[in-house]
C-alpha cells in the first residue's frame, strides 16, 4: 500500500491520530485530531506537545517513559487538559513506531468518550429511576390492599354501632382511608396538578381536630376559636388537610 493510501485512511478516521518524534515534536496530525484540539495542522506541525497542550505535563512524562521502554501504552477515560479551561475525556493508546535506520516515533490514538460516558450515565440514571418506580408501585399496592379492608370494616362497624356519637369515629376512619388511597395514587401516578376547588377552612380544621383527638395523650386540650366570617377558599382541600395535620401533630409532639 502506498503512502498516499495510508494518508487517505488516516484522513478519514474518526479517531484522532498524532505522530511525535523523540523530542515530542508533532510531525503529523489527521483531521480528526485537528477537530479534537481545535487547531490547524499548519499551525501545530513542527511544534512540541507542550506548546498546544500547556497543561499536559503528565501525558508528556508518560510518552517519554513509553519511548524509553518501547512498550505500548493504553489508558481508558484519561482526563486530557487542552488550551484554556477545556478538559476532555479520551481513551488513549500510544505505540512506538520504529523503522530501519529511522528514529523511533510515537503514534498516539485519541478517542473522545465524553458523550459516551454521559449517555451511559443517563442510561444508568433512567434504569435506577425505573427500578425505584417499580418498588414504589409495589409498595403502594401493598398499602392500598389493607386500606380497602380497613375502610370496609369501618363501614360494617358503623352499621352495627347503636350510639350515633361513636359513628363519628368510623366516619373519620373511612375518610382517612380514602385520603390515604388518593395520596398513594398521587405518588405512583403522573405529576398531576392540584385538585382545586372551593373549601371551608372550618371544616378542614374540624376534620384535623377529630384526627388529633384520637391520638393525643391525656392532659392536652384543643381550644377552638374560629372566625365565622371567613369565606370559602379556592385550593386543594386534601393538601391543606395534610399541611394543617402536620403542623398540629408537631405542636402536640413538642408539648
Amino acid at each position: 500500500m502506498s503512502n498516499t493510501s495510508y494518508r487517505q485512511i488516516l484522513e478519514n478516521l474518526n479517531t484522532a491520530v498524532l505522530v511525535f518524534d523523540r523530542q515530542l515534536r508533532l510531525t503529523s496530525i489527521n483531521p480528526a485530531g485537528e477537530m479534537l484540539f481545535a487547531v490547524s495542522a499548519k499551525h501545530v506541525v513542527g511544534h512540541v506537545l507542550l506548546e498546544f497542550m500547556p497543561r499536559g505535563r503528565q501525558l508528556i512524562r508518560t510518552l517519554q517513559r513509553t519511548l524509553v521502554t518501547g512498550h505500548p501504552f493504553t489508558e481508558r477515560g484519561l482526563q486530557l487538559p487542552l488550551a484554556g479551561p477545556r478538559m476532555i475525556t479520551v481513551d488513549c493508546t500510544v505505540t512506538v513506531m520504529t523503522g530501519v535506520d529511522a528514529e523511533p516515533q510515537l503514534l498516539i490514538e485519541l478517542n473522545q468518550v465524553d458523550r459516551l460516558l454521559r449517555l451511559t450515565k443517563e442510561e444508568n440514571s433512567s434504569e435506577q429511576y425505573a427500578a425505584s418506580r417499580a418498588v414504589i408501585r409495589g409498595l403502594a399496592h401493598e398499602i392500598k390492599n389493607p386500606l380497602g379492608g380497613l375502610r370496609g370494616a369501618a363501614q360494617l362497624l358503623a352499621r352495627e354501632l347503636p350510639n350515633k356519637g361513636l359513628q363519628e369515629y368510623t366516619r373519620v376512619i373511612i375518610h382517612e382511608a380514602d385520603r390515604l388511597r388518593n395520596l398513594v395514587d398521587r405518588i405512583i401516578g403522573p405529576n398531576l396538578p392540584p385538585n382545586k376547588g372551593y373549601a371551608n377552612i372550618h371544616q378542614i380544621f374540624e376534620h384535623v381536630r377529630s384526627l388529633i383527638l384520637a391520638e393525643i395523650p391525656e392532659g392536652i386540650k384543643i381550644v377552638r376559636d374560629y372566625d365565622p366570617s371567613l369565606p370559602e377558599f379556592f385550593g386543594d382541600a386534601e393538601q391543606i388537610i395534610q399541611s394543617v395535620l402536620n403542623i398540629v401533630r408537631n405542636a402536640v409532639q413538642a408539648m
